[in-house]
């Protein structure tokens, strides 16, 4: 999380290289060549190997909301558990997992925000392509703003992706909260 999203890409332009890279080599090297392949190059593996990249360059981001978030559980609701036999997954079913829920939304809804708004990765490592197969709106929008000056449309596409992100946040948000029970 701490290196800038141009420098992983990078990393993984090199680790994705079909001739050199460390994946074909590897893929060789434990006898699983015929898997080997141009993963930036290919339509069907491009958008995925785009999402790897960001998935494993922002894991550590959602790792610490989510220790922070175990961190404020509170000693008791497991103490109480444990007296009445709630021990390992089960004290993660019944006590971990409810009292996570509003962290996990704020994971998903952030993570959900950050894939629609993804730019840096996908013009980096492919420029949209190939055929336009990770071509996403944030790129779109950069395309038609800055490289054809065509600037209303790109305009245009800046107001519908905020406008999809408010949407989709208020959408996840609704479905995700749980009632809140007093006690």
């Amino acid at each position: 999380m701490v290196m800038s999203t141009t420098m992983v890409s990078l990393l993984w332009v090199k680790i994705y290289d079909p001739n050199i890279g460390m994946l074909n080599t590897l893929l060789e090297a434990v006898h699983l060549g015929s898997w080997a392949q141009a993963w930036l190059g290919d339509t069907k593996t491009a958008l995925l190997s785009v999402l790897i990249v960001t998935t494993w360059h922002y894991v550590g981001y959602n790792m610490l909301i989510l220790f922070a978030g175990i961190q404020g559980i509170s000693e008791q609701y497991y103490e109480a558990a444990k007296l009445d036999g709630a021990v390992g997954w089960k004290a993660v079913r019944y006590i971990t997992l409810p009292l996570l829920s509003d962290v996990l939304r704020i994971c998903v809804v952030l993570n959900v925000i950050y894939a629609l708004k993804t730019f840096e990765s996908v013009y980096v490592m492919t420029n949209g392509g190939p055929l336009h197969s990770t071509t996403m709106i944030a790129l779109k929008m950069f395309q038609e703003a800055f490289l054809k000056q065509n600037f209303g449309y790109g305009s245009a596409l800046a107001v519908f992706m905020v406008l999809e992100c408010l949407i989709i946040a208020w959408v996840l948000n609704k479905v995700l909260t749980r009632e809140k029970i007093e006690y």
